[in-house]
């Protein structure tokens, strides 16, 4: 499974794997994408991803 498949699988149900909206949940949640990339060639998407998803989940927080 790629990053971007892994994403679909969260999206429909995020209460799941997110819980409530804290920093420490947050700090879990991207140990785990961490450690999914860690040891693979990263695709296109996956460089994007890890660009952009900081600033996204910063956005969501506030």
């Amino acid at each position: 499974m790629d990053l971007e498949n892994l994403i679909k699988v969260l999206k429909d149900r995020p209460g799941i794997y997110m819980g409530r909206k804290n920093r420490c949940t947050l700090n879990n949640y991207g140990m785990f994408l961490q450690g999914f990339l860690t040891g693979k060639e990263r695709t296109p998407f996956e460089e994007a991803f890890l660009k952009e998803f900081p600033e996204f989940v910063r956005a969501k927080m506030m």
